[in-house]
């Protein structure tokens, strides 16, 4: 009867372990699942969701008011072209512009704006964020580069844009969010004429 009930013992053993098997490959599967939701989160916290800036031709176009004298006023012209590489909407506003003059230390401000507007970009969309005619006094200009300009040279600057950045997921499940974000291109010319620069891409600054 004690080997019957060994026996019984090591059929019962043996009949538990598929399940035991059974019971390991679904907890493996569950742990591989929240694994890979874990990593799903991390990509989606991780990945840009940042604008993709370009200023077209690397220039700021300067032009002068003949009708005024030196310092007068100038005109600067740019355009500035945005991707948006998600899969989200994204929307960008309150941009502050600076040109700055990498050539002296701390750069010094050549001039500073606003883009007083906001723009929208669904996914993989191209607009234009800027394409400006901004109307500067010369006198809110350093007088070293307005007599660069009325000569008709330029100053090579770098270009700073900072702007509230909104993410609109097109997923309910997912919140709205806004931060400051920034971008810097360069090599940027300022000055006068045609232009055959290459276009120049702007990277994000880390804030």
């Amino acid at each position: 009867m004690a080997e019957t009930g060994a026996a019984g013992g090591g059929d019962e053993t043996t009949a538990w372990r598929p399940l035991g098997v059974a019971r390991y490959a679904v907890v493996t599967l569950v742990a591989a699942a929240a694994v890979a939701v874990a990593a799903k989160a991390l990509s989606v916290v991780l990945r840009p969701r940042q604008l993709k800036l370009v200023l077209t031709d690397g220039f700021v176009q300067v032009d002068k008011l003949p009708a005024l004298p030196p310092p007068g006023n100038l005109t600067f012209r740019f355009n500035v072209l945005a991707y948006n590489p998600t899969d989200d909407d994204l929307a960008y506003s309150e941009v502050d512009v600076r040109l700055l003059d990498v050539a002296t230390s701390p750069p010094a401000v050549v001039y500073r704006f606003r883009i007083g507007y906001r723009i929208y970009l669904e996914s993989l969309e191209w607009v234009y964020l800027a394409d400006k005619e901004v109307a500067v006094p010369g006198k809110e200009v350093a007088g070293r580069y307005v007599s660069r300009f009325y000569d008709g040279g330029g100053v090579s600057v770098a270009m700073r844009l900072e702007g509230a950045l909104t993410f609109l997921p097109q997923s309910r499940e997912r919140a709205n969010w806004t931060r400051r974000v920034a971008y810097y291109c360069w090599p940027v010319t300022v000055g006068y004429g045609q232009t055959t620069y290459d276009d120049v891409a702007c990277s994000q600054l880390d804030h």
